[in-house]
């Protein structure tokens, strides 16, 4: 088998490759938030990027004697914080969710710091598949008990991480122009303690 087929062959066992459009967000915010189901699913679909976070181990250089020195793991760290940005519906309703999330970690009128444990959340990142299914679909009309093939598809999540003590720690700007016709975004910088593979 040649080196192509060969990688066609592990392409299909692998079922195709992970792409960046497939993906999905979910933000459990705190509940002093007070925010519904309804509301967060609007904020969740209106997720346009996102950074799935990675993982560091840290090392220290270590010599015995003359010997070469070796890099030896002394302990782990998440790897910074995770930048998304949002679709902005004409009522920045997003903007506002984040705007109150904020307010739960500092007082703008006393400028003192909250609670940590009030205004921490949590972030599901998943990457999604799709499947392609041939099925059958009834016709209207005429044709009222014929039946036609059609294609349809099935996301299902392959893989997903649970980030855990979120927090909205940056909301960018919102950038206006008149020589561009685009829907606005906003994004948002979040900062988290650490996150763990859901096993999926």
């Amino acid at each position: 088998m040649g080196a192509i087929d060969n990688f066609r062959s592990m392409a299909s066992s692998a079922k195709g490759f992970a792409r960046t459009v497939k993906f999905a967000v979910e933000i459990h915010p705190p509940a002093l938030l007070g925010y519904t189901s309804p509301q967060l699913e609007r904020i969740n679909l209106f997720c346009h990027t996102v950074e799935m976070p990675g993982h560091d181990l840290n090392s220290q250089k270590v010599q015995h004697g003359s010997a070469p020195a070796r890099e030896m793991v002394q302990g782990h760290d998440y790897d910074g914080n995770i930048i998304a940005s949002f679709y902005l519906s004409t009522d920045l309703n997003e903007r506002k969710f984040f705007e109150n999330w904020q307010a739960l970690a500092v007082d703008k009128g006393t400028h003192k710091a909250n609670y940590y444990d009030d205004y921490i959340g949590e972030m599901d990142i998943f990457q999604l598949s799709t499947k392609e299914h041939l099925g059958h679909s009834e016709l209207i009309g005429p044709h009222a008990n014929s039946y036609e093939s059609v294609m349809t598809f099935n996301t299902e999540r392959t893989y997903g991480i649970r980030v855990t003590e979120v927090y909205p720690e940056t909301i960018g700007k919102i950038q206006y122009d008149y020589g561009q016709d685009a829907i606005a975004k906003l994004t948002v910088n979040f900062q988290y303690r650490e996150w763990k593979n859901l096993n999926i």
